[in-house]
């Protein structure tokens, strides 16, 4: 969009408007990170400003490559048309790039109406945005803002509020606030080092240093504000502000304050903010080098009931060679320690510690047989229920950006190709505005082409409520779930599919791999004990064989009909651990000879099937707290961490409410 230049005025006769647009992507909303400053900042130049929300509720846009291009559908586009109309600003900023239609509806119901883009503009999406940027823009006098960075010049402010969604549609859950402060990431391995870049020309404008996937950054610190004490004004600011749709969750999104977790924890207690939820996100070795700090803050956190959040460390991939064509810099050794550390902190504070994730990317052009083998017999090994059991991970590829050494990488091996016809799945997630785009690439080894061609159709039709069109994938899905005692998890039927796919002669296609699979497949044993169910369901027993009534079960069969009442009253408040999410059905299940309560939740078209058992039923379930497990249905798997937080939530309540002796 133009960016037109307001003439000269008066700070009085300004209004500016903020919209942020809320995506089913909780983390893809760095381009507003700078609204609270612009708030403040408008407010200090005497213009009348105000930051709304905008739900986008009719689609999903986490698989869509044009994600970050909003086209509203025409109830949202009344409502947001509505909202500008009742303020009468003079300039508006969004937060993403809008479509055709949305800017024509605009300019015909606003014609002196001023958009001012910041998707597209590198002094707003750098670190460090001009204090003179916002004043120059409405036209006012920029000199007393000139040569100051704006976090280091503006208090911030957090007044907001939700343009009211559409009739029927139910209110998005309430999102993070930001805190960010200089880099995000400081790890900066040169590449140069790297004997697998050997020979690599990386121009300007090319990432050199760091993980070989990222876009080029700088790790310099440019702020005057000291970095512990920047994040603890935007967190004091946010918290005294009564006016927010905003939640009281912090992403803090600046990576020393993360490695400084000790003095920033101490500055939250010491500022008595109310019970807040704080996330954060580490590289696996800067996990393990700020263990002790998180350890020794964790009693106080939980007595003044903050609560600290840790996700998607990246894992990246199990083999060596995979890693170091990534230029990761972390090893398998480390990540088995951290694992122990966030499981020892998650049994000792489960309800103030809490983790989401590892990032991990499975399939390049490079992969061989051999690296698929390693990365899933690794994940085999796992039971933290964030790790490998996701059918969505199992098929993870990477994105090849154009300004990442990695890309050039591609190019120089004859990877990259001019189109993704050979692919199902190109998601984009890495894609941050219109103009980034994913280049094509194709495996180099045959075998492993073919494998994927499997491997993406069978993780497909695991997905809630999919149907496959092709018939392979729907074949594919067929032959799995007719052997459960063989293969209770799609990560082992996947196995054995590599296994036949090792041995020569090659297939020719991922028909033939099926077809090959199938005849492997030895006739059905005779009724006895089957192997550990993983990931979503309890471990069987023999066929017949009714284990004995326990403690735990006699309790949760008696207390039902309360927990049924419990559920819907729950799930119905406003203080619902699932927002949106509504009761459907809880029914006793005695599945695999343990006793279970089936919970069936529903939002809108959309199903979650849960199922309660009493904590001493064998296998390892999603989450586990006190007398409760809870497990999820792989026909609707938690695929959002949305899901995934809401469920141990819901988990954590529930079990806090059987726990108590006048149950």
């Amino acid at each position: 969009m133009t960016l037109r230049a307001a003439p000269r005025t008066t700070a009085s006769r300004l209004r500016l408007l903020l919209v942020e647009f809320l995506f089913d992507d909780p983390y893809g909303r760095d381009k507003s990170e700078m609204f609270p400053f612009f708030l403040g900042q408008a407010r200090a130049l005497g213009v009348e400003a105000a930051w709304r929300f905008a739900g986008l509720y009719s689609r999903d846009t986490s698989g869509h490559l044009d994600r970050h291009t909003v086209h509203p559908s025409p109830a949202e586009t009344r409502m947001l048309l509505g909202a500008v109309r009742e303020f009468r600003p003079s300039h508006l900023i969004f937060s993403e790039a809008i479509g055709e239609e949305l800017q024509r509806r605009i300019a015909g119901a606003f014609p002196g109406l001023r958009l001012i883009s910041i998707w597209d503009d590198p002094e707003v999406r750098s670190l460090y945005c001009p204090a003179d940027w916002l004043p120059r823009r409405l036209g006012l006098p920029a000199d007393p803002w000139r040569g100051r960075w704006l976090l280091d010049a503006v208090e911030p402010r957090y007044e907001n509020r939700l343009i009211p969604p559409p009739r029927g549609r139910a209110a998005p859950p309430r999102p993070y606030i930001a805190v960010i402060g200089g880099p995000v990431c400081l790890y900066g391995r040169p590449l140069a080092r790297n004997p697998f870049y050997a020979g690599v020309e990386l121009p300007a404008g090319v990432g050199s240093i760091g993980c070989a996937f990222c876009r080029k950054r700088e790790l310099v610190y440019r702020l005057e504000t000291p970095p512990v004490e920047l994040a603890l004004r935007q967190c004091r600011a946010a918290a005294a502000t009564t006016d927010r749709f905003s939640g009281d969750t912090y992403l803090i999104r600046a990576a020393r304050v993360a490695l400084r977790f000790g003095d920033f924890a101490q500055g939250v207690l010491d500022s008595g903010l109310p019970p807040s939820r704080f996330l954060f996100s580490y590289r696996v070795d800067e996990l393990l080098r700020v263990a002790d700090q998180v350890t020794k803050k964790l009693p106080a956190l939980a007595r003044a009931g903050h609560r600290l959040r840790i996700y998607n460390p990246g894992i990246e991939n199990f083999s060596a060679r995979e890693n170091e064509r990534f230029n990761k810099g972390i090893t398998p050794e480390q990540v088995d320690r951290a694992v122990e550390q966030i499981r020892r902190w998650a049994q000792a504070y489960p309800d103030t510690f809490s983790f989401e994730s590892f990032g991990m990317i499975l399939f390049t052009p490079w992969t061989t047989l051999d690296d698929v083998a390693i990365n899933y017999r690794r994940l085999q090994r796992f039971t933290f229920p964030e790790i490998g059991m996701e059918w969505r991970r199992l098929r993870s590829k990477l994105q090849v950006l154009p300004e990442t050494a990695i890309a050039r990488l591609a190019a120089r091996d004859g990877a990259l190709v001019d189109s993704f016809d050979g692919f199902f799945f190109w998601d984009g997630r890495c894609v941050g505005d219109p103009r980034q785009v994913e280049l094509p690439w194709r495996f180099l080894d045959p075998r492993t082409a073919v494998y994927y061609e499997l491997v993406w159709r069978l993780t497909a039709a695991q997905e809630p409520g999919c149907r496959p069109a092709d018939p392979l994938a729907r074949r594919a899905a067929a032959l799995f779930r007719s052997r459960p005692d063989r293969w209770p998890h799609v990560l082992d039927f996947l196995l054995e599919a590599l296994e036949t796919a090792r041995r020569d002669p090659p297939p020719a296609d991922p028909t033939e791999l099926l077809e090959r699979v199938r005849r492997a497949v030895p006739p059905a044993p005779s009724p006895g004990p089957r192997r550990n169910h993983r990931g979503g369901r309890p471990r069987p027993s023999a066929p017949g064989v009714r284990r004995a009534v326990t403690p735990l079960e006699r309790r949760l069969r008696a207390l039902a009909p309360r927990l049924r009442a419990r559920l819907a009253r729950l799930l119905s408040s406003a203080d619902s651990p699932l927002p949106g999410w509504r009761f459907d059905d809880l029914a006793a299940r005695a599945g695999n000879g343990a006793f279970g309560l089936a919970l069936a939740l529903r939002r809108g078209k959309e199903r979650l099937d849960l199922r309660l058992t009493p904590a001493d039923v064998p296998g390892p379930a999603f989450v586990e707290h006190g007398p409760l497990k809870l497990w999820f249905a792989e026909t609707t798997p938690l695929d959002t961490p949305e899901k995934q937080a809401g469920v141990r939530e819901l988990a954590r309540r529930l079990a806090a409410w059987l726990a108590r002796p006048s149950r």
